[in-house]
């Protein structure tokens, strides 16, 4: 392959149900790594391999750490891809994927229920819960990048995400 990818949530600070998400929501930087990330991707840029773990969604824990082999295109993904300068400076075409906030509720709710097994109720309050963190944090990103992506479902989601059944049909 000709591309490696490194993924933002790899550099949250806590594992899921750790004690200080209840301080920080991982929306907010104090939560993440951010200034090794910019050393990893500084280290990559410098054709050298890395060695990190992997957040891993489904059970909420990190991996033991892997090596990361440069490649001629490095794809650098998550909520605070764009956030430090000198992550912006090392990145040479920056593309924001922008989803409509009702099509990423959707997302969200479908994600957490099915793999997850909360409830609808417990979703969008957790999502209610840190709107304002992601209002200060989430609002500067859109502004870094050269290009701008914005995704909206067609046609708009009926059902609303917050109208679903308990246990709507991923499919």
């Amino acid at each position: 392959s000709y591309i490696v990818a490194l993924c933002g949530d790899d550099m949250h600070k806590w594992q899921r149900g750790h004690a200080k998400w209840q301080e920080y929501t991982h929306l907010n930087p104090k939560g993440n790594e951010l200034h090794q990330e910019l050393a990893y991707i500084a280290a990559i840029r410098q054709n050298a391999t890395i060695h990190r773990r992997h957040y891993d969604h489904d059970t909420g824990l990190f991996t033991e750490e892997i090596a990361i082999s440069p490649k001629p295109l490095m794809v650098l993904e998550g909520l605070h891809a764009f956030f430090l300068k000198p992550a912006r400076d090392m990145i040479d075409l920056k593309i924001f994927m922008h989803p409509d906030d009702e099509l990423l509720l959707h997302w969200k709710i479908q994600r957490d229920i099915v793999t997850r097994g909360y409830r609808k109720e417990q979703v969008i309050a957790s999502v209610d819960a840190r709107r304002s963190t992601a209002e200060s944090y989430g609002k500067v990103q859109p502004n870094a990048p050269a290009s701008l992506c914005l995704i909206h479902p067609r046609p708009p989601i009926r059902p609303h995400p917050w109208e679903l059944a308990s246990h709507p049909d991923p499919s």
